[in-house]
């Protein structure tokens, strides 16, 4: 096993005094591009897909069943392959899978368009879980190549880039989804297929962007998979459980994620339903949402070079906690839509700048902290416990949907539940700040 480390020690500690800025490295902005092409693609067809859902259902609860179907089926793929994605990342080198997940997506897209034809739901529910599928083995690729081909001093500001365009990239992605949508219905006659070839093109040029990256090698080349690996590797449990910091960052960043993964779908059928916005103002929100994720990335970046800050998880938390009860209320004011949609808007701005806050320290640690040839496995448990608690939101927010129902309240107040819970994660955790290093 040491002699598949030492190549990449050795590569990583070689290259960080002949690396150009991150601004001129064509390898960084080559994952940049690939990462916001999978964002933009991504948000565009969840978005089709689950706006088709709620207008072509009436029924509010049935709606939010088939939300949080679709939601769980995203997340099934990240929970029953997240330990083989990772050992495909650490065995046969991140740049390869990097590029095999995007050909996959192109596939995947185009089985999308044949699913819109159909004019069912359940076809594109087949769909998403294949889409989810071609993420878990995409996610510890993109993430853990990103220590192999970069200063570890660089990676909070290029962390912060990244998340800032793939936001941005959600939000046009929202965007686009919400009048493609409306586009599909007014303008040719409800063929969602037709909105679908957007897709196909970024798909193409997503596979084009991710061949500038670096081809850094295997971390653990004679790496042996073994079926009881599948959910996460022997040695991936024993570090996590050795590393009490490591466990906690991946503990906190998990619970996070459940409160994420109940917002989302919270946004469509609160736009939709409550505040009765329609298709393009609902995407607007969320839009409004990434808009704040990336400006709030962008300011922690640049506030972390060099070092990862927790002290800015407290900040963020709170942020978030007290922007999500304005939400909550505003909905139930008498007042005007446009004064109701302009103060939700105002407070899922500050939502989203908060988590970006919240978010930074917590992402760089889980890179910065594994060894090397463990940083594909523990950042696919990453995403296997993240994703537990995006199943786990799924079915929280139809708990909570349905139960808000039976008192005759607005889906909006599980925007408050989720800001109490988020405000107890500073009581709990409350790291130091950490110097980042390059090794010599």
């Amino acid at each position: 096993m040491a002699s598949t480390e030492t190549p990449v020690a050795r590569t990583e500690a070689e290259q960080h005094k002949t690396l150009p800025p991150l601004s001129r490295d064509p390898a960084f902005l080559g994952m940049t591009g690939t990462q916001f092409l999978g964002a933009f693609n991504d948000n565009v067809f969840r978005q089709l897909i689950t706006l088709f859902i709620l207008t072509s259902i009436v029924d509010e609860q049935a709606a939010a069943t088939y939300q949080s179907a679709a939601y769980l089926l995203f997340a099934m793929p990240f929970i029953l392959f997240s330990g083989f994605a990772g050992y495909l990342s650490d065995k046969f080198g991140k740049r390869l899978i990097v590029i095999l997940s995007k050909v996959a997506e192109l596939v995947i897209m185009l089985l999308g368009t044949v699913a819109f034809l159909t004019g069912q739901i359940w076809p594109l529910m087949v769909v998403l879980f294949l889409m989810g599928m071609q993420t878990t083995f995409f996610s510890p690729a993109k993430y853990g190549i990103l220590p192999e081909m970069l200063r570890t001093k660089d990676l909070p500001q290029a962390n912060g880039i990244i998340s800032m365009t793939t936001f941005l990239a959600i939000i046009l992605g929202m965007i686009i989804g919400g009048l493609a949508s409306q586009a599909a219905r007014d303008v040719f006659g409800g063929q969602y297929w037709v909105a679908n070839f957007v897709c196909i093109v970024v798909a193409i040029a997503g596979i084009a962007t991710a061949m500038y990256l670096r081809n850094p090698p295997p971390a653990s080349s004679n790496l042996h998979f073994h079926m009881r690996d599948l959910f996460m590797t022997r040695e991936t449990a024993a570090i996590l459980k050795s590393d009490r910091p490591l466990f906690d960052a991946l503990f906190v960043n998990s619970v996070f994620w459940f409160l994420a993964g109940v917002v989302q779908p919270t946004l469509d059928h609160f736009g939709i339903k409550q505040l009765d916005a329609g298709d393009t103002y609902t995407s607007i929100l969320k839009a409004v949402l990434a808009v704040g994720i990336a400006a709030g990335f962008l300011c922690a970046g640049r506030l972390s070079r060099g070092m990862i800050r927790f002290r800015m998880i407290p900040y963020g938390a709170g942020g978030i906690t007290i922007s999500l009860l304005m939400c909550a209320i505003v909905a139930e004011l008498p007042l005007p839509f446009g004064a109701i949609y302009g103060l939700e808007c105002f407070g899922l701005f500050l939502t989203g700048f908060s988590t970006g806050l919240f978010a930074l320290p917590l992402a760089t640690f889980l890179q910065v902290r594994p060894p090397h040839e463990q940083k594909g496995r523990i950042i696919a448990a990453m995403n296997f416990f993240n994703w537990v608690g995006i199943a786990g939101a799924a079915v929280f927010y139809f708990l909570c949907a349905q139960a808000l129902a039976m008192l005759n309240l607005g889906v909006g107040w599980t925007l408050a539940i989720v800001a109490i819970l988020m405000g107890l994660i500073p009581i709990f955790y409350h790291p130091v700040n950490m110097l980042l290093e390059d090794d010599e």
